[in-house]
């Protein structure tokens, strides 16, 4: 069997014996990314992991489940080459950055649907569900040839849960740290026509307070605890009419309430907070005979926030931003004498913007096609990849890639994948209203970059690794910056060029199951020579796990170098760039299976209570824990 890929992310927690070592490697490795697992990301069609060049990650169901990851920060913070920044404690505003491109360069998809925010430019992940997730794959490189726009330092896509198995019903009740509640309710029902899943889930937090003293606000009052609840609902519904023909529904929804923190707050006013509604729709149907597939989507997506102001003599209490993105995907897929399988679509995108703000363009539209094709002939395996843009802003951009693998022996390939991609400016960047603090700048050009990498994949049945090594280019990456009268504008920088390495490696020994990721990545400004900000050179995970009968114990370390912050200083109406120390921490996870019925779940977050400084002016949780009680009937 051959490896294309394996990835070491956050500990997983075992909770019953494996059939063999490959099976217990692939989830305390985070990954059942090896052999023939099945992606679609890669191509757009469902392809081998084992014959994809692209370095790809798959989390699956039941790894969320033994990681006993609560959001998106815990879930995707291990693994490598992915970075997550949060603004505060868990609730808050989360991003995400693939391969040093940032939040604005990483794409994120929900059933092929791109879920990010027209005005910011990328996804809010703190309002997504682990819960409503069934699994994740996370494809790193430029994929624009794809994709198109936001495709610059990879995706990641996210599949809601269906039924996948028996017909059931799940119960999760869970407490812990700063007065969190959360409770969860899962069925899953199927014929021979037709599967559904529905998910419903609660949490509420008192929270802590976000903002830390650092900015030196002389109001007491604003400092206070931050609490946050989130709503969310998903249902997914797949029916089958034929062996050849089927049609999937999807509705999914998260709403959520963040208290913030004002400069002006005083014990006299409300304090602030944001409300935010979530909710996609999606559509498909679905050809599929023998060499050829076909798929007809429609996507929408309504993304709002509503910010209620307390400092009312000063300002409007009320603030509304709500985003639309409507989406037409025509997918295809041909196979050819069995060793060529050609892709090519075409989409259609409608962005609309709805605000209390005056932004001077409120709409645009986004057509594109794309070709793909790969080939594995004896023991060399190609790709290719062009995708056409023609968007009513900012014009047409042709953007391509080309992979090549060779297979040096049965179990270790070496492969080469070279790629561009672009990234459009938000609304934000383009038309935030001009005023005194900040405006956006209609003269934006569009991020492009280049890229290369190079990686080496060996499988064994006691040991799976990987090696990959990447440089790109990046043109006209945007950068908000003040100008000398303490303006904010947004600006293309003229060239920032990236660095990296990854290396992954994963085994079992009597019966404990070890795996490691590093990475480390150098993002530089070539104009200053000097580090891109909130860009720390080197990461580590390690995960260690081990079942004993009925209990599982797992343990995650993780660790990452020193990052620069820019903090803005008021007395020259100009940023500072300040070093933030490197850190480390560790979660612990505890698991017991009561019954056939009932399981009990532990997990500790920052088990040392360590504090650091992972965004300037905001703090981070302390030492957290939570527990959980599983109830699945018979």
């Amino acid at each position: 069997m051959k490896l294309r890929l394996f990835v070491a992310g956050v500990g997983v927690l075992a909770s019953s014996s494996y059939s063999s070592a490959e099976e217990a490697l692939q989830v305390a490795a985070y990954s059942p990314a090896v052999g023939d697992a099945v992606v679609v990301t890669a191509a757009r069609s469902p392809v081998a992991l084992k014959d994809t060049l692209a370095s790809t990650t798959v989390i699956t169901r039941e790894q969320i489940e033994h990681s006993q990851a609560r959001d998106m920060y815990q879930l995707l913070r291990g693994l490598a080459g992915v970075q997550l920044t949060r603004n505060g404690a868990r609730g808050s505003a989360t991003s995400v950055s693939l391969r040093g491109l940032g939040a604005n360069g990483t794409l994120v998809l929900v059933d092929g649907v791109n879920i990010e925010s027209a005005t910011l430019g990328q996804a809010a992940l703190e309002q997504l569900s682990v819960d409503q997730i069934e699994r994740i794959e996370v494809l790193r490189g430029p994929k624009s040839s794809l994709y198109g726009s936001s495709a610059m330092g990879g995706v990641i896509q996210i599949f809601t849960r269906n039924a996948t198995g028996e017909n059931g019903v799940t119960y999760s009740v869970g407490g812990g740290s700063n007065s969190t509640r959360d409770a969860t309710i899962s069925a899953t029902g199927s014929t021979e026509s037709n599967r559904f899943n529905i998910t419903a889930s609660h949490l509420v937090s008192d929270g802590i307070d976000v903002q830390s003293r650092d900015d030196q606000v002389a109001d007491e009052a604003a400092y206070d605890e931050d609490g946050f609840h989130r709503s969310s609902l998903s249902l997914n519904l797949t029916q089958y009419f034929s062996e050849v023909v089927s049609a999937n529904l999807i509705f999914s929804k998260n709403q959520g309430e963040n208290e913030i923190d004002d400069y002006s707050a005083s014990a006299a006013n409300e304090y602030p907070y944001t409300e935010s509604d979530s909710t996609l729709y999606s559509a498909a149907l679905t050809y599929d005979v023998d060499n050829f597939s076909s798929k007809l989507q429609y996507g929408k997506l309504v993304d709002t926030s509503e910010t209620y102001s307390d400092n009312r003599s000063a300002s409007p209490d009320y603030d509304l931003i709500e985003t639309q993105r409507q989406q037409g995907i025509w997918e295809n897929s041909v196979k050819f004498q069995g060793h060529t399988t050609w892709n090519f679509g075409l989409d259609y995108t409608h962005e609309e913007v709805v605000s209390t703000n005056d932004y001077s363009q409120t709409r645009r539209d986004n057509f594109a096609g794309y070709l793909n094709s790969q080939t594995q002939l004896g023991t060399v395996n190609s790709t290719f990849g062009l995708r056409h843009d023609n968007n009513e802003q900012f014009g047409s951009y042709l953007t391509g890639d080309m992979g090549l693998g060779l297979d040096v022996t049965d179990n270790t390939v070496l492969s080469l994948n070279l790629g561009t991609a672009f990234k459009a400016p938000s609304f934000n960047d383009l038309y935030w209203p001009d005023g005194t603090w900040s405006g956006g700048n209609p003269n934006l050009e569009p991020e492009e970059i280049k890229s290369a990498e190079l990686g080496l994949d060996r499988y064994e049945d006691s040991y799976i690794g990987s090696v990959r090594v990447y440089q790109s280019e990046v043109d006209n990456m945007i950068d908000w910056a003040p100008t000398n009268t303490g303006k904010w504008i947004p600006q293309n920088v003229d060239t920032v060029k990236i660095k990296g390495l990854e290396l992954q490696a994963g085994t079992e020994w009597a019966g404990l199951m070890m795996s490691a990721s590093f990475t480390y990545e150098r993002v530089k400004n070539e104009e200053t020579g000097e580090d891109m900000i909130r860009k720390p050179r080197r990461k580590l995970t390690v995960d260690l796990d081990k079942d004993f009968g009925n209990t599982g114990v797992g343990i995650t370390l993780y660790a990452q170098s020193q990052h620069i912050e820019e903090v803005y200083n008021p007395a020259i109406f100009d940023t500072e760039r300040e070093v933030m120390p490197g850190y480390g921490d560790i979660a612990l996870r505890l698991s017991q299976e009561l019954s056939d019925e009932v399981k009990v779940r532990l997990r500790v977050d920052n088990l040392f209570d360590n504090n650091y400084v992972e965004i300037y002016g905001y703090n981070i949780e302390g030492r957290t824990a939570m527990l959980y009680l599983d109830y699945t009937p018979d």
